[in-house]
């Protein structure tokens, strides 16, 4: 509630539930989306992967405000589209630019995502004709 609040960044590790009763632990980021008119608050973009829990060390809940760190691809949760693989590098991008702290580049690639975020919506809004929507 927070970060919608704030409309600020977020990046969560947590453990949810399956229909199944299983546990699935899972990388959780976003960034806000703005646009017209007036940079209005549009919601989120942002991508939810599975992780896996192989290794020694046991996985811990956590997560962070204002601060977007994209969740490292995963073979099993591919990309639905093209466009959703170019929001996915997009995401991967501004990550890239916090760490780096490029920050001029992100006006530029926030109105990236908030096209992408526009098509994404539209794109789900409409039937998909060829059953690919997840």
């Amino acid at each position: 509630r927070s970060a919608r609040d704030q409309q600020s960044e977020y990046s969560l590790r947590l453990r949810l539930r399956r229909a199944d009763g299983s546990y699935a632990w899972v990388l959780i980021g976003a960034i806000p989306s703005y646009g017209p008119p007036d940079r209005t608050f549009l919601g989120y973009l942002g991508s939810l992967t599975e992780i896996s829990t192989s290794g020694s060390e046991p996985l811990t809940a956590y997560g962070t405000l204002a601060r977007f760190v994209p969740p490292p691809m995963n073979a099993t949760t591919p990309p639905g589209s093209t466009l959703e693989l170019v929001a996915d590098h997009l995401l991967m991008a501004h990550g890239l630019i916090e760490q780096d702290h490029a920050h001029e580049m992100l006006p530029v690639l926030q109105q990236a995502l908030a096209a992408a975020g526009m098509l994404l919506a539209r794109q789900m809004a409409s039937p998909d004709p060829e059953g690919r929507l997840h």
